[in-house]
């Protein structure tokens, strides 16, 4: 996807998505064929599907061991869980559950830097529309 990021929430209508469940840094964009989306599905079809119950339930207990709060984070444990599988070939020992983290950091770093850009553009087009 665009900047870079590979796991994103995907709004009932279909064309939308949102990069972050935090709806006051960031706003839906529209997906485009551009951008070679590929469905993922929900997490329990993903676990299922590519047979990640036992990674799931280590990112789990990882996350809670570290007291993180980002286990409560749906995107944000969606795309550690992807990293798990894409990056480390489905492992789950300490080394691969902090790169997935910091992976999944870093997509959203990205998603956010994308959204303070956006924001500085409408206030350029606000100020020059007046």
């Amino acid at each position: 996807m665009h900047g870079g990021r590979k796991v994103v929430l995907v709004c009932r209508d279909g064309i939308t998505y949102w990069d972050a469940c935090d709806e006051h840094s960031i706003t839906p964009l529209m997906i485009v064929p551009e951008m070679h989306p590929e469905e993922i599905g929900t997490l329990s079809k993903y676990v299922f599907k590519h047979e990640l119950q036992a990674q799931l339930r280590a990112q789990m207990a990882w996350l809670r061991s570290r007291a993180d709060t980002r286990i409560n984070d749906p995107l944000f444990f969606m795309r550690m869980l992807w990293c798990i599988k894409k990056r480390q070939e489905g492992k789950a020992d300490e080394a691969a559950l902090e790169a997935a983290y910091e992976a999944a950091m870093e997509q959203e770093q990205m998603a956010l830097n994308i959204h303070r850009y956006i924001d500085k553009i409408r206030a350029v087009t606000k100020k020059a529309g007046n």
